[in-house]
Order: structure tokens, then C-alpha cells, then sequence
């Protein structure tokens, strides 16, 4: 299709060529959406080992597929797995609240928060021991670890502020930034209560009769008293304050003051130099010092009913950036799969329609558990009935050990080895490779497929562009094909399409500063000498121009005068016209064995 051409971009249009001309590359990254007993929902986010994916969401359980395909990417040579977790829509969040200034909840709903511990507490170093009062404080998060039901800090938020919105270091700011385990409402913000210091003035301690000298106040109503803040008046002149350790220090100007005050108890005595006249008041102000910290526990989580495929694939979720559509905010080359709905047709017709509007993804795809091989054809032709590109279907479902059942074999979706597989080609060779065959294709992590695979089973699904998984003592268990879904034109393959993808994204990063330059001679000098650069590396790396000893048969890049004439450049377009020759993999190796009588005939 033609790029329609409203504002200033690099447009990219795939133009159908002749036999062996034009081809394009992929990147590694494997996606996935679905149901997680824990994290965060409806964003997506990358991980570079099981550990993290693990940590994140949680491990092996017997609602979800998701966990089993994660082992499995990283066991065949995967490096970064995408994840966007969902459930229902009757699924609740684990909440609390502050003292009715915050309301606090899980980053994502379910049962997993229950029990989580936040934890507010003041900053020493934004402590202000005239008033008593904190500025700024710390954030603790605390969930139950799952293995061993003890609770441990996974955040730590320091010096956010809990007053000033304008703030950089706001709370909500901080929170809706850096955290992946909850979220905060104000109601009506502030600082809690329990941090808050109280101030009591004037408490009475005694009246002057003109000769008495000591008294004594209790003050234990505002306990405890926060050091430095205990004042002693004279008829409303202050004429001592404690030093912070409990003493009682004169001020300057005034009687000679001795005395102790017990921040504890609230025991305050003190004994002044000159007595305080007849009807003279002694009473003493002071400040009872808030908590160090407030702590709530998250409660009313739960998982709801069973994810559906309307929420992660439904066409309303688009308008939210929710399910298939959380990806959107990341402008990276996949491969995706939906591991609890395959061979589901609604589901698959939906992730194929998002992989080719994005036309930088590849949707791996299955026929449901326990298909046969006559029956994985008709679901690819009749049912799923598509021919698109940025589609591959294998065939059948795999056995992997079950952590949940002492490692005995579970029938799992191979779509979690087959993306691993698709980035141990791009990471070990190259893109433009076939990820398939005895080496590349080879599945680990593996105890055997769910079903027994013929030699006629093959014959029958490959003419229909699916992919057999092939297990034997020739060839161990191996992806035994690299079709698209495409019937016909320049992406049957899956290293051409992968490649494509790859060469699209590469040069149009490649070529954004371009934009705005002076159309011209100049710059279309610049633009053929970079693309042809790039082309020339792939070529003596073998990433394209298979079976072409020279780099002139391999691509060629025209960006000047013959396809950008007056008219074009009137437009304010240039246009370059790439051909690029992918590699071919070889599928049918036919060797011909001849009988001969003498040596003359060899």
C-alpha cells in the first residue's frame, strides 16, 4: 500500500518484485500477553532473563501457559521477553488507605498483594527539630514472597515530597515513574496524621505566690515530647526551653532556670532563681513528636474469574492502550504469541490483524492441543483462512517438564521455543538465516511432542504453509520448516519476512536526520552512500545476496535525478528505490544416485 504522506516522516513501502529480488531483516524480541499470578497490568515490560520475567510476575501455575513459555524462550537462546499482563474485568485490586489522605493499591489486581505492607515514614534528613515536623519522607514497599509467605521490601522511595504537587519529587510523580508494585490516590494528600507533630500550648504548672520557686507540669497528654520543642513561661514570657537532652536552659535576660524534662512521661520540674509574682502563671508549651511511620496492609485482592480472549486481543482495548495494544508503546521488531488462547480462532484472526498494521511483527501461531495433522490444515485454510505474511504456524504442541508436577512431561504450545529459536539465529548467525533445521531449529527444554509427527504428517501441512515440528533419532526434535502464512509473493519465508522487517526498521533510523535536508544532489549522495554502506555489510556478513559471489548482484540503491525528478521533488519527497536480494533457504536437497559400470562413466 502507498504511504499517504501528511506530515514529515521516513516512509517505508514494501514494492512487489520479480524472482529473488528484494528482501528485509528482524529483530529478537519475543512478546507475549496474558494472564500473570502477579505484577503490574496493562504495560508492557521487557526482561533480559527467566529470573526477572519471574520476579516480576510470578512462576509456574496451573492457570496460565505464560510461565511454561517463558522457560522455554530463554532454554532455546531467547534474550528479551516482552509481557503485558491482564485478567478479568470482575478481578480486584488490594487496597488501603492513610489516614484519609491516600488511598493506596496494588500496581495490578489480584490475590497476589494481599498482605502487602506500605510503609511511610519521615526522613531524617529533612527533619526540622524546631517544629518537629518532617519535609520530606521515605516509602517502603513490602510483598509476601510466594515461596516462603514472609514479607520483604521490594521499593524504596526516598524524600518524596507529600505536599507540593509542583514537585518534582511528589509522591504521585515518584510513584507513577519508578513503581511497579502500587499506586497512590490522593484524597486529600498531605502528610498522614500519625506524622503529623501536635502542638499544646500553655499547659498550667503552677500560680506565683511571690516566694515559691519550683513547680512542676505534666505534660504526659502530648507524649511523646519531641526534644528541643518544651518551652517554660513566666505570665506568657518565655524564660526557658529544654536543650534536647532534657534539660532545661534559661534565656537570656531572664531568671536563672534550672530543671529536667522527661520526653517519655511528660514530667517536666523546674526551679527558677526569682519567684514568680502573686497571680503569675507558669505554664509550659510543647510539641508531641509524630511517629517515625505509618504502615498499611493491602487487602481485598482477587484474580476474578479466568481470562477470556476478549481481554487481551477485544478491539476496545485499543482506545486504553490495554492488551495486544500495551506493545504499542514499544517501536521494537517481534514475534508474539497469546499462549492460553491458541489455535483460538478469534484470537489469532485479531493478533494477525495487529502484527500486519504494525508490519514489524511476527504472530506465532498453533492449531489447538491435540489436532491432527488433516485437521491443523483445515484451521490454517478454513477457519483462520489467512495468507498474511506476518504470520508463521507450527504444528503440534510439545512436551516440556512441569516444575508442578516433579518435572514429569507436560503438553505445552512450542511458541516459546520457536521464538527462542528465532533469536538464537538472529544472536549466533544472522537474521537473514532460516530459524529452522538440525541446528538452528533445534529444541531444547524438550520431552518429545504431543503427538507422533510421520513423514506423511509433514507432506500433509507444509503445502499448506505450516510448519511441522519434527522429533526422531536423525534429526533430534527440530522446527522442520520456515513458512509464512503467505501463499503466494515475496514473504513465504520466515527469514525473508523477519529480514524485511529488520532492513525497514534499521534504515528508517538510519535515515531520520535526513528529514528536512535540502533536497538536491548533495543529499541524494548522502542517502545512496549510507544505504549502501549498510547493504555491504550485511552482504560480507551473509546476512543477504545468498548465492551471488558480488555485492552489485546482492542490492543496489537508486536515489538520484532518474527517480526523483522536478515533479517529485516539487512534492518535497525523495524517494530511493532499494533492491536487496534475501538469502534462500534450501528446503529440498535432491541428491541423484546413479549406477555406473565403469569408471569411464564417472
Amino acid at each position: 500500500m502507498a504511504p499517504e504522506f501528511l506530515s514529515p516522516d521516513v516512509f517505508v513501502e514494501e514494492v512487489q518484485g520479480k524472482s529473488g529480488q528484494i528482501t528485509v531483516a528482524s529483530t529478537s524480541t519475543f512478546a507475549m500477553v496474558g494472564y500473570s499470578p502477579r505484577g503490574p497490568e496493562g504495560k508492557a515490560f521487557a526482561h533480559g532473563s527467566v529470573k526477572e520475567f519471574f520476579d516480576r510476575f510470578g512462576s509456574y501455575n496451573s492457570k496460565s501457559m505464560v510461565a511454561y513459555q517463558a522457560s522455554a524462550f530463554y532454554a532455546n537462546g531467547g534474550s528479551q521477553l516482552v509481557f503485558v499482563r491482564e485478567l478479568h474485568s470482575d478481578a480486584t485490586y488490594a487496597s488501603g488507605a492513610f489516614s484519609g489522605k491516600w488511598d493506596a493499591k496494588a500496581s495490578g489486581r489480584g490475590v497476589w498483594a494481599n498482605g502487602a505492607e506500605i510503609t511511610i515514614s519521615g526522613n531524617e534528613s529533612f527533619y526540622n527539630q524546631a517544629t518537629a515536623a518532617y519535609s520530606r519522607f521515605n516509602v517502603t514497599v513490602e510483598l509476601v514472597d510466594p515461596s516462603t509467605g514472609l514479607l520483604g521490601v521490594t521499593e524504596t522511595f526516598e524524600a518524596v515530597d507529600l505536599i507540593d504537587d509542583e514537585s518534582p519529587d511528589y509522591i504521585l510523580k515518584v510513584l507513577e515513574a519508578n513503581s511497579e508494585d502500587i499506586s497512590l490516590l490522593a484524597t486529600s494528600g498531605g502528610v498522614p496524621t500519625e506524622l503529623i507533630p501536635v502542638e499544646t500550648l500553655g499547659t498550667a504548672g503552677g500560680t506565683g505566690d511571690g516566694s515559691t520557686t519550683a513547680f512542676a507540669v505534666s505534660l504526659g497528654a502530648s507524649t511523646p515530647l519531641a526534644p528541643t520543642t518544651v518551652k517554660v513561661r513566666v505570665n506568657g514570657v518565655l524564660v526557658a526551653q529544654d536543650d534536647g537532652e532534657g534539660v532545661l536552659v534559661d534565656v537570656a535576660g531572664g531568671p536563672v532556670v534550672t530543671g529536667t524534662v522527661n520526653y517519655a512521661s511528660g514530667a517536666l520540674s523546674v526551679v527558677l532563681s526569682i519567684a514568680p509574682s502573686i497571680g503569675d502563671l507558669v505554664t509550659a508549651d510543647s510539641i508531641k513528636k509524630p511517629d517515625a511511620s505509618v504502615t498499611i496492609t493491602l487487602a481485598g485482592g482477587s484474580d476474578g474469574t479466568a481470562v477470556i480472549s476478549s481481554d487481551l486481543v477485544g478491539a476496545g482495548l485499543a482506545a486504553n492502550s490495554r492488551g495486544i495494544y500495551a506493545l504499542d508503546a514499544m517501536d521494537i521488531q517481534m514475534s508474539l504469541a497469546i499462549p492460553d488462547f491458541i489455535g483460538d480462532q478469534s484470537t489469532d484472526t485479531a493478533i494477525l490483524a495487529y502484527a500486519s498494521s504494525r508490519a514489524d511483527i511476527v504472530a506465532l501461531l498453533q492449531p489447538a492441543k491435540g489436532t491432527s495433522a488433516a485437521n491443523a490444515v483445515k484451521y490454517k485454510r478454513n477457519v483462520l483462512a489467512s495468507t498474511s505474511s506476518y504470520g508463521a504456524m507450527y504444528w503440534p504442541w510439545v512436551k516440556m517438564p512441569d516444575p508442578l508436577n516433579k518435572n514429569r512431561a507436560k503438553v505445552v504450545p512450542a511458541v516459546g521455543h520457536i521464538a527462542g529459536r528465532y533469536a538464537f539465529t538472529d544472536s549466533r548467525e544472522n537474521v537473514g538465516k532460516a530459524p529452522a533445521g538440525v541446528t538452528r531449529g533445534q529444541l531444547s527444554l524438550i520431552l518429545g511432542l504431543e503427538r507422533e509427527v510421520t513423514k506423511q504428517d509433514r507432506n500433509t501441512v507444509f503445502p499448506a504453509q505450516i510448519n511441522a515440528i519434527r522429533s526422531d533419532a536423525e534429526v533430534g526434535t527440530a522446527i522442520w520448516g520456515n513458512r509464512t502464512l503467505q501463499v503466494v509473493g515475496d514473504f513465504t519465508d520466515v527469514n525473508v519476512r523477519r529480514l524485511f522487517i529488520f532492513l525497514e526498521k534499521a534504515q528508517k533510523a538510519g535515515l531520520v536526520d535526513i528529514v528536512f535536508e535540502n533536497i538536491g544532489p548533495v543529499t541524494f549522495g548522502l542517502i545512496k552512500a549510507r544505504l549502501d554502506s549498510f547493504l555491504e555489510n550485511l552482504f560480507l556478513q551473509g546476512v543477504i545476496g545468498s548465492g551471488v559471489p558480488d555485492k552489485n548482484q546482492a542490492y543496489k540503491v537508486i536515489c538520484d535525478l532518474s527517480n526523483n525528478p522536478p515533479s517529485v521533488q516539487q512534492s518535497k519527497r525523495i524517494v530511493i528505490d532499494e533492491f536487496v536480494k534475501p538469502n534462500l533457504a534450501a528446503e529440498f536437497i535432491h541428491l541423484k544416485v546413479q549406477k555406473v559400470f565403469d569408471a569411464s562413466q564417472i
